[in-house]
């Protein structure tokens, strides 16, 4: 059995990208990103206005993580 995975709720406005096997979301107004290794992740919810670059979404669209925005 693999680790426990977690949904990932974006209600702020800012900017997603990824390093290495690390999400980065830099919130708008807010001088601290918050960092969390992309094998947490199993579904990202999105509410706010959030820019995306090509390398976050390459990783995501090979897995079989769920995006609801």
């Amino acid at each position: 059995m693999g680790p426990v995975k977690e949904t990932l709720y974006i209600t702020g406005s800012g900017r997603l990208s990824r390093k290495d096997r690390t999400l980065r979301f830099d919130r708008e107004g807010d001088d601290r990103p918050r960092y969390v290794p992309i094998e947490r992740i199993q579904d990202i919810f999105i509410f706010g206005e959030v820019e995306l670059n090509k390398r976050f979404l390459a990783v995501f669209v090979v897995g079989s993580a769920c995006f609801a925005v």
